[in-house]
């Protein structure tokens, strides 16, 4: 799994793990030896996906969905409840009270319809074996936060509000342009690097892609750091606009990979997810380098399918239509999701006169979803604060998209 999509399950377990830790005696209501006790057996839905439910026996009623992030789509297709350290999920719930469920969708890779299908259907699973919960709230991180933001907007039927961390919610177009602008410019910068591979930034040949790992550490990441190049590091930077830490150039070099790995591991699965490649540069003016004249006559341009343009359109670009209270928790300093994308969604929820279900959270600090778990925390508190201050109303009719088959 990408490193940062193991930071989306830290983000969730570190919202849910958090407890003053003691030498004391263990309180009454601290979680028990087995972490799993309150967890069913692992099941499977209909469409292949394997989800788990986990519910307390001090349990609130709520229900938490947890949405997951973005994994490689060579990556086995699995639920992911555990630290690396071995640390539960499930303690926590057994601590706050809150029932949990996941589903691990039926495939990786860009999984935002099939992630919402699956966990729409998770809660009917849930209900089946548990009954009705008081209040179904959707958790989702990176990825996962536009899968709770398009599920939120569109079936409010079904879930009673989400809290969305570090995603692409703003604008999913402007998203997957940000990860091929990025190789792009990269590759106009360091031709030697990638380009000898084949392929291009929008077709990614096999080899670079199953062996990306060992390809950035001996290759990419010792010219990155070389000092003869950090005027080039310097240009791309100011050219892509990726956040980086102050001056560090080890966390400079991490954010730059960071945003190549997407490109690298996601551009061949998204292309045939959405029945096209949609990514287009024939018009755009890159600015920032020394030279931008000699940038824009010799970065490569491609042209998007219109295809793939329509489908990002209709079925992935939220469109900020809250009827449910929505929560976004962003650092304002991420280098895989902009904190951008969280302007584009208030001023889409805005435009909709939907203000009042939504609530942004910035945290002023460097990296993808790099909260602290009181923070995140503060942003499920808010969430049920907006739930219970919202007035009544009736709900409007609905719109999910129809999930591809493959």
């Amino acid at each position: 799994m990408k490193r940062h999509a193991l930071w989306l399950v830290l983000i969730l377990a570190g919202m849910f793990c958090f407890w003053p830790q003691t030498t004391a005696a263990a309180p009454l209501d601290a979680p028990t030896a087995n972490p799993l006790a309150t967890c069913d057996p692992e099941g499977t839905q209909s469409n292949g996906a394997k989800y788990l439910i986990c519910v307390p026996s001090n349990w609130n009623g709520t229900l938490l969905i947890y949405a997951h992030g973005y994994i490689a789509p060579d990556e086995p297709i699995a639920n992911v409840v555990t630290l690396p350290d071995g640390t539960s999920i499930v303690d926590a719930l057994q601590f706050f009270g809150y029932g949990f469920a996941t589903s691990s969708y039926s495939r990786n890779g860009l999984a935002v319809l099939d992630g919402i299908e699956s966990l729409i259907d998770l809660v009917s699973i849930f209900r089946q074996q548990r009954g009705e919960p008081s209040r179904i709230y959707l958790i989702g991180v990176s990825q996962g936060g536009l899968v709770a933001t398009l599920a939120a907007e569109r079936r409010p039927d079904v879930f009673d509000g989400g809290v969305a961390l570090c995603g692409p919610y703003g604008d999913f177009q402007r998203q997957a342009d940000y990860y091929v602008d990025t190789r792009v410019v990269f590759d106009y910068f360091f031709p030697d690097l990638l380009l000898p591979f084949g392929g291009s930034a929008v077709d990614i040949p096999n080899e670079l892609f199953v062996n990306w790992s060992s390809v950035y550490s001996d290759t990419v990441k010792p010219a990155l750091l070389d000092p003869n190049n950090r005027a080039k590091v310097d240009q791309l930077l100011a050219v892509t606009a990726i956040p980086v830490p102050d001056d560090q150039i080890a966390g400079i070099v991490d954010a730059i990979e960071d945003v190549l790995w997407y490109n690298v591991k996601g551009t061949n699965d998204a292309v045939t997810t959405l029945g096209g490649q949609p990514f287009g540069n024939q018009d755009r003016v890159y600015t920032g380098s020394t030279d931008d004249d000699a940038l824009n006559q010799q970065v490569a341009r491609f042209t998007a399918d219109p295809a793939a343009l329509t489908e990002i359109a209709v079925n992935y670009q939220a469109g900020g239509y809250l009827q449910v209270p929505l929560v976004t928790l962003h650092t304002t300093r991420d280098p895989v999701v902009p904190y951008q994308q969280v302007d584009r969604y208030r001023e889409r929820v805005n435009a909709q006169g939907r203000s009042a279900f939504y609530d942004a959270i910035g945290v002023d600090v460097f990296g993808h979803c790099n909260f602290q778990p009181l923070q995140a925390l503060d942003a499920l508190r808010r969430l049920e604060a907006l739930d219970r201050n919202l007035p009544d109303f009736e709900f409007h009719e609905v719109y999910l998209p129809t999930i591809k088959n493959e």
